[in-house]
């Protein structure tokens, strides 16, 4: 080949690389949504055959312009990655501020200066889960739960109640002062009971773990009643979407993954989002609510293990509290529909899986589907647009509905 001819070859080949890489891309990342859209059929039955055509389209090129541009070739496609990738993370952070700032606007009048939180300046969109949920600081005690530091032994008098549950219990996106327990603990000291209600809610944590940390805890606390707050993926001690046919994609999840180690976190979330939509679409995983409705199955091992975990938790709360422990329902997707539609929704029937298992091991069931029944729109029923947790007013009808649940319970509470 002469060089003219390898050099127009060259251009050809480095041409169809960057294009075939944008088209994977965008495949991906789109879940074909575009191109179906645009009446384009693209059959992608894993990323295993584009990712292949990639690879040889690289080599082609490679032994075009033969080794000496072989560093060139992967070096520009390694940039043209990153730059549409970084490209992609700064779209997505622009429109998450946007989402928040048009949240808090009402709050935060735009004139005034920055809140200061924790010394330093408040910012809605601090949320690494660890020190910051959506620019509310996080402050734990010493034994690393989002509380107070708890007095041992118990003071005389107080009537405790040791709170525990996931996420949605330790307060995602919420103020501790907006958290369910707090206004749980505000209602009863309002009402003259000397109250501690302890939140002791782990973020992801199942109930086998929630089962652990009360026997960890719970003789330290000595607590008088036992609150397990409950969302219907807690059974799963894996991701809610975990399912066998997932695992063995682990590694194509892993180089998704690898973004989040690159300063790329909203990139990653957006891209495995698309990647599950795409694999479930083609059947190479199961949706999310198939996978999680495995869990539900009677002689599963999660729904063994979880059954197990209620006895245990119900056994020691009989033996150290003398009273039945609570089984929080933390529902809210009624908006759905009314309470029938929902009764109907892979949400509602896990929900009242759960709910009667609990009764039947002992648990006394405080379920505030009642009030969601009553009217919560849908803006209502998020801490923000980007993160589906409960909100503030979610949080005000669980307390409402423990409140009167546990009231026989907390007489003895009563100065």
């Amino acid at each position: 080949m002469s060089p003219s001819a390898r050099k127009i070859a060259t251009y050809i080949l480095d041409a169809g690389v960057a294009l075939y890489f944008i088209l994977c891309v965008a495949i991906v990342a789109t879940g074909g949504f575009v191109f179906h859209a645009l009446g384009l059929r693209i059959s992608c039955q894993s990323l295993v055959n584009p990712l292949g055509i990639l690879f040889l389209l690289i080599v082609l090129r490679l032994v075009a312009g033969r080794n000496k541009n072989a560093l060139l070739c992967l070096g520009s496609t390694v940039f043209a990655a990153l730059v549409f990738l970084y490209g992609l993370e700064a779209v997505l952070y622009g429109k998450e501020k946007k989402a928040v700032a048009a949240l808090s606007a009402p709050a935060v009048p735009t004139a005034a200066p920055a809140a200061s939180v924790a010394g330093k300046n408040y910012d809605p969109l601090r949320n690494d889960g660890v020190n910051w949920t959506w620019g509310h600081a996080v402050r734990n005690n010493a034994w690393g739960f989002r509380e107070r530091e708890i007095v041992v032994p118990k003071p005389d008098h107080v009537f405790r109640i040791m709170v525990l549950g996931d996420s949605l219990t330790w307060g995602a996106g919420l103020e501790e002062a907006e958290r369910y327990t707090n206004l749980m603990e505000d209602a009863l000291r309002k009402d003259g009971q000397q109250a501690e209600v302890l939140n002791f809610g782990i973020q992801a944590a199942p109930t086998t773990k929630e089962r652990d940390i009360l026997r960890q805890f719970g003789p330290r606390v000595s607590p008088d009643l036992v609150v397990l707050g409950f969302c219907y993926n807690d059974p799963q001690p894996r991701s809610a979407n975990w399912s066998k046919e997932r695992a063995r994609l682990e590694d194509a999840y892993a180089v998704v993954a690898s973004l989040r180690y690159l300063g790329m976190k909203r990139a990653y979330h957006f891209l495995i989002d698309r990647v599950d939509n795409l694999a479930a679409r083609h059947h190479l995983i199961p949706s999310w609510h198939e996978a999680l409705d495995r869990v539900y199955q009677q002689g599963s091992p999660e729904w063994t293990a979880f059954s197990q975990a209620l006895s245990e938790i119900s056994a020691w709360a009989r033996e150290y509290t003398g009273q039945p422990p609570v089984f929080a329902v933390l529902t809210q997707n009624l908006h759905r529909g009314n309470a029938a539609d929902f009764a109907g929704t892979p949400e509602g029937r896990w929900f009242a899986r759960a709910a009667q298992e609990a009764a039947a091991r002992g648990f006394v069931v405080a379920d505030p589907a009642p009030l969601f029944a009553a009217g919560f729109s849908a803006e209502e029923l998020a801490v923000n647009p980007l993160d589906s947790h409960p909100s503030a007013k979610c949080n005000r009808a669980y307390a409402e509905t423990l409140l009167r649940t546990i009231e026989p319970m907390t007489r003895k509470g009563r100065p």
